[in-house]
């Protein structure tokens, strides 16, 4: 991480939280999605982007989704912002970390690379920059 990004994050962030950060994401989505709802503010389009992500466990192009929902990449990424209030390939990368999580737990006789790989990462060194930005830690302490 930069230094300037340590800077940031610790400012933002008390280190009771920083050391209970992988489960802030979880909660700062689920917060953002009960907002929405409550809000009534999830159009057709956002709700089917964001199935689709859940449902491909977040290993799907963003312009797939575009297509799929019969919508250019860029009015699709506003929409998503406005609804979801993040990017959807935030939010696809959000899902990408949960679903590899998950398995690290699932199939402790395969290797991170081969998890890495299934899970839709470019390599080792991309899985676990991710992984370590949205958890604080390197995967090797959770395997």
């Amino acid at each position: 991480m930069k230094k300037s990004q340590l800077l940031i994050q610790r400012k933002l962030y008390p280190r009771a939280l920083l050391q209970k950060k992988k489960n802030i994401i979880p909660k700062l989505l689920e917060s953002s999605l009960k907002k929405i709802f409550l809000e009534k503010k999830f159009d057709k389009i956002s709700y089917n982007a964001v199935a689709l992500i859940n449902d491909h466990n977040g290993m799907i192009p963003i312009d797939d989704i575009a297509y799929t929902v019969n919508i250019l990449r860029r009015q699709l990424e506003r929409k998503f912002i406005d609804s979801v209030g993040i990017s959807p390939k935030l939010y696809s990368r959000i899902i990408r970390f949960h679903y590899v999580k998950n398995m690290i737990k699932v199939r402790k006789d395969c290797s991170l690379i081969s998890l890495a790989l299934d899970s839709g990462y470019y390599d080792q060194a991309h899985f676990c920059r991710e992984y370590k930005e949205f958890s604080g830690m390197t995967p090797i302490k959770n395997y």
